[in-house]
């Protein structure tokens, strides 16, 4: 059998894009813990966000944040390296003064702007779960309130400075040039050499564009459906449309992947 890597989105695709809610995929959770297959948490979420959620789903795999700006690695999961964050674009500090000289030219709210009451109201977190949104390492998500021409100068802008626009599931994130499919490629090669016996192979969910990188990136593909029913179009070869949106799809998705894996295995 081999081993399977899975990386996955959260808002959206593990968890409902409403309420957040993921308990639909809390016996795949299992079944996968029990195989020995990590999963790995690759998602616009804080540091905050994903130590609070990892310990409400008793996952405690290394994770990536704020799409790809960042990883944690657990003490002692890689063959004894130390527990740290490893930070792979820009801080935000770096993002905020870069931008600062942009502000008066183009019409946008940026999160280092808002208040925990104004996340609160964009996405449906309690007040207590927006502070932990806002207290951000390496990306500025935030809203676009300026005409579609000005959004593609304000890009191209960016790119000059060395920073990069993602379109996630609520919002535009401004980062480094780090995404959600570096993140992947630097811990899947952790992993090759963790389980250097196995064949390893990365399977990625997500649902938004701003998983795209991940999604390309990996062996196995799962997109979710948007809130709307509609799928993101993905270059990659290996992929499965999942039937249902959020955790649902999500372990529809995984449950077909684990079948296949295991009836090539007996091959």
């Amino acid at each position: 059998m081999k081993k399977l890597i899975f990386y996955t989105d959260l808002d959206g695709t593990l968890l409902n894009h409403h309420d957040y809610c993921w308990q639909d995929a809390a016996e795949m959770i299992q079944k996968l813990k029990n195989l020995n297959f990590p999963i790995v948490f690759n998602t616009s979420k804080t540091l905050k966000e994903v130590q609070k959620f990892r310990e409400e789903t008793e996952v405690y795999e290394p994770f990536v944040i704020e799409n790809g700006g960042a990883v944690w690695l657990p003490a002692n999961y890689f063959n004894g390296e130390q527990g740290r964050l490893v930070v792979l674009g820009k801080d935000l500090s770096t993002i905020l003064e870069l931008i600062k000289p942009l502000r008066p030219d183009y019409h946008f709210e940026s999160y280092s702007e808002m208040s925990p009451e104004r996340i609160s109201e964009l996405t449906g977190l309690s007040i207590e779960d927006s502070k932990l949104s806002s207290q951000r390492i390496c990306s500025e998500p935030m809203i676009w309130k300026d005409s579609e021409t000005k959004l593609k100068d304000f890009q191209d802008r960016l790119k000059e400075l060395g920073l990069n626009l993602l379109k996630g599931g609520r919002f535009y994130h401004i980062a480094g040039f780090s995404d959600k499919g570096d993140a992947l490629k630097y811990l899947n090669e952790k992993y090759k050499v963790q389980y250097s016996e196995h064949e390893v192979n990365s399977v990625a969910l997500g649902d938004s564009p701003n998983d795209l990188s991940m999604l390309e990136e990996a062996d196995i593909a799962v997109i979710i459906p948007r809130v709307d029913g509609t799928y993101i179009e993905v270059g990659n070869d290996n992929k499965i449309r999942a039937g249902y949106k959020g955790p649902k799809g999500w372990t529809q998705a995984i449950s077909k992947i684990l079948t296949e894996n295991a009836a090539r295995s007996m091959v």
